[in-house]
């Protein structure tokens, strides 16, 4: 698998209405990256929350002969799109270092192939999941070539807040409320 041919051997697909079996195929998949960097997958019932609000995007490359090789999931909401998980299935091709880098370009495309499918949806704002103010600066080899990585797409760095935090008890509630009831 020469890297002259390797993106030749690889197929795109896009999802933006997956099934509960669709989500299910993420998650098994990201029991090995759980286990290896000890990150918990969000729940089934949090995909699904965002599958019915029809907000739910699964992006994926496989081999010629469909077996997985990264998966992209996003929430798409109005104009923007937010990359909630990103994984690589080094040991899909194989445990040889060639099979892992044939993975790893797998991946890259993905988020090629992500941000071109975006661009064509009128997306304004795609975030491939956050950036540490620190990742410049950073000490820890991973994520600095995760900064890299980030800014070798053209990134352009926003500041945006998505997240909710409570300031009453009214808030405290109603956030509960929603997480326990999606």
């Amino acid at each position: 698998m020469g890297a002259s041919n390797a993106y030749d051997q690889i197929k795109f697909l896009t999802n933006v209405n997956p099934t509960t079996d669709d989500i299910r195929e993420f998650i098994s998949a990201y029991k090995e990256l759980e286990l290896r960097k000890n990150l918990k997958a969000p729940s089934l019932d949090f995909y699904e929350y965002y599958r019915n609000l029809g907000e739910l995007v699964i992006t994926k490359t496989t081999t010629e002969h469909n077996d997985p090789l990264s998966y992209h999931i996003y929430i798409k909401r109005d104009s923007h799109a937010i990359l909630l998980n990103s994984i690589t299935i080094r040991e899909a091709v194989s445990s040889t270092t060639e099979g892992k880098n044939f993975a790893g370009r797998a991946n890259r495309l993905n988020h090629w192939e992500d941000i071109k499918f975006f661009k064509k949806l009128g997306i304004a704002c795609l975030d491939l999941g956050g950036w540490s103010r620190h990742e410049k600066n950073e000490q820890n080899e991973n994520l600095l070539s995760i900064a890299k990585f980030k800014l070798g797409f053209g990134a352009k760095i926003i500041y945006a807040y998505y997240q909710l935090i409570p300031v009453t008890l009214l808030g405290k509630m109603i956030i509960k409320f929603h997480r326990i009831s999606p």
